[in-house]
């Protein structure tokens, strides 16, 4: 039946007046996002476009995209500089290259290689930062409207969970799984206002295969999102063709995913810590649980045959992920040699649990925290405004929170993204709490508007971070040095390998054409341990030799080496000790720098003898 004039005419009136939405919710946070990230590039850009990125995952993420950029095949993450000759297959995803790759081809040709590259660490961290923002306003708008989006974009964006991951020079993948989780929020919230939209369903499906694509960190808010849309229908009969569009999208996107992802992830035992068929066996269970608990909805059940249909579906699902991958459930770590879990793993901060780094007093496990007790009484007083004995939209809001602090117990790296759904829940609280001051003359409003802000900011956990500990070094970090000068290095005019403390390991393969042996990356379980091997050993003859077979031709040293590298007990001798104290074995010489910022490079006396280095 052909549209009427007027129909027509309401139609796009009607579109006019979303736009105008949109435009009114974004004018503001484009705003916001360009002081925030304006003012982190002047303050922090410099250091990036000088080559100084904010981590280990940033060196490799950057080395990876010089690889693909350099040739190397979309399918093909083997880093073959990281424990030579096999290399080291990355369980990184490629997705989170791109941006990166794009900036670096669109100014590599006005600024050169090198400026591009620190270009590319400025503007993805403030891209994905801005994606945050509005989608997260977005989300926050369904709760209370544009103010409450406006304030939502405002309060993750002063967040120091999101501000530590989107800094200038972060460009590893967790800033996307950040953008997949606030891309999240705006389904599920509509969805706990309208159950029955199943697009809504679709657009979270597409959201969770591309978050599963970029990391595995996504599960435990993806589960999150299941468990209110299963909730939603256990107890109310409402929310079914949404939780089958969710589970057939999220199938379907991962299935269409593994073919261009890495091709060696099309295994099942041996990767669970990377998009492969035990992500599609979870997304299977995902949509075997709807298949199964709608499967009643025929029969216009109530509550007794949809607690029937969910405890079937939920055996259903834990069944596939067991049978497609069981080595799986031990987590993704379960390869990792247990000498490198007690002395790498367990020391590496974001692997650590949020009570860990809580009771050392680390402003990112405090700033969580603070983050978490704000959201969770945010929710906490909406749901009991709402005047509604179950009100989904507050239940779906105390979940996600929840979800990120339980998991925040287990891995630290799993509660960041706590600060997104908590801001959307305490946007409306805030907003009605600053509306309320209107009323107060201008000095007293204006200092308790201050005192409002000071409240929710990161200067409150900063405060007891700086009172109560006075060192901001993480346990974990290496001394802090410049190794540019390695590059220059050759054996016989070619590049060399190099052991060295495993932080240092993507700093080498980032400044320099030589090969590492060790790197913080638990696939690299034979070069890890073998540069264990090398350096923290007190046998010079074991040591000397093992140097021989891997073809070690230098010994790198950053002082102060990392802390946890030394043996606890001062009678053991390790070589990393004996280098540190200035007294290596007679096989070994220290070479001198044109550096005297701790940089400590060490070759043996017999490639010394026969002229096989440089220098």
């Amino acid at each position: 039946m052909a549209e009427t004039v007027d129909q027509t005419l309401f139609r796009g009136e009607r579109a006019k007046l979303g736009a105008g939405r949109v435009s009114a919710l974004m004018a503001p946070i484009l705003l916001i996002w360009a002081i925030v990230a304006g003012t982190r590039a002047v303050a922090f850009g410099g250091a990036a476009l000088d080559g100084s990125l904010r981590g280990n995952d940033d060196y490799m993420r950057m080395v990876q995209v010089r690889d693909l950029l350099d040739g190397a095949d979309w399918t093909d993450l083997v880093q073959r500089r990281l424990d030579p000759p096999e290399g080291t297959a990355m369980h990184w995803s490629r997705l989170p290259d791109l941006p990166i790759a794009g900036v670096i081809v669109l100014m590599s040709p006005i600024v050169g290689t090198a400026t591009a590259e620190g270009l590319a660490a400025i503007v993805v961290p403030a891209l994905t930062m801005l994606m945050v923002m509005a989608a997260t306003g977005a989300a926050a708008s369904v709760v209370g409207g544009r103010s409450s989006g406006v304030t939502a974009a405002f309060l993750v964006a002063i967040a120091f969970p999101i501000l530590g991951q989107m800094a200038p020079g972060r460009i590893d993948h967790h800033g996307w799984q950040l953008v997949a989780a606030a891309l999240l929020a705006l389904p599920m919230l509509r969805l706990a206002k309208s159950p029955e939209r199943w697009g809504q369903g679709v657009l979270a499906g597409v959201v969770g295969a591309l978050a599963l694509w970029v990391g595995g960190e996504a599960l435990p808010w993806l589960a999150a999102f299941n468990a209110v849309l299963a909730l939603r229908w256990w107890f109310t009969g409402r929310g079914l063709k949404a939780g089958l569009a969710f589970g057939v999208t999220l199938t379907v996107g991962v299935a269409a995913i593994l073919p261009v992802g890495n091709t060696s992830t099309l295994t099942v035992d041996a990767l669970c810590d990377g998009l492969s068929l035990a992500s599609l066996g979870t997304a299977a269970a995902v949509l075997a649980f709807w298949i199964i608990a709608g499967a009643t909805a025929w029969a216009r059940p109530g509550w007794p045959l949809r607690t029937v249909g969910v405890a079937l579906g939920t055996v259903a699902g834990v069944l596939i992920v067991v049978s497609v991958s069981p080595t799986c459930l031990a987590g993704p770590f379960a390869g990792l040699d247990p000498a490198l879990r007690d002395r790498w793993l367990v020391n590496v901060s974001e692997m650590q649990p949020l009570w860990d780094r809580l009771m050392a007093l680390r402003a990112f496990a405090l700033s969580i925290v603070h983050i978490a007790i704000l959201g969770v009484a945010a929710v906490a007083i909406g749901a009991f405004r709402s005047g509604r004995p179950v009100d989904w939209l507050w239940v779906a809001l105390g979940l996600h929170v929840a979800v990120g602090i339980l998991g925040g117990f287990f891995a630290i790296r799993l509660s960041g993204y706590v600060a997104i759904y908590a801001a959307i829940a305490l946007a409306p609280l805030f907003t009605r709490l600053w509306d309320r001051l209107d009323p107060l003359k201008l000095v007293p409003r204006v200092f308790a508007r201050a005192g409002l802000a000071l409240a929710v900011s990161p200067v409150v956990p900063m405060v007891v971070f700086l009172v109560l500990n006075s060192e901001d070094a993480d346990a974990e970090a290496a001394g802090e040095c410049d190794l540019t000068p390695l590059a220059a290095l050759t054996v016989d005019g070619e590049p060399g390998l190099i052991a060295a403390p495993i932080d240092l390991g993507p700093d080498i393969l980032f400044r320099t054409p030589h090969a590492a042996l060790a790197a913080p990356y638990h696939r690299n379980n034979a070069g890890n341990l073998d540069a264990m091997g090398i350096l923290e050993n007190a046998d010079m003859e074991a040591v000397q030799a093992l140097m021989r077979r891997r073809g070690v031709d230098w010994i790198v040293l950053c002082e102060p080496a990392e802390p946890y590298a030394l043996p606890t007990d001062p009678s053991e001798h390790w070589l990393l000790r004996r280098l540190a104290a200035g007294e290596p074995p007679p096989w070994l010489v220290r070479m001198v720098l044109p550096t005297e910022d701790g940089l400590a490079v060490y070759r043996t006396v017999d490639a010394a003898a026969s002229g096989t280095d440089d220098h």
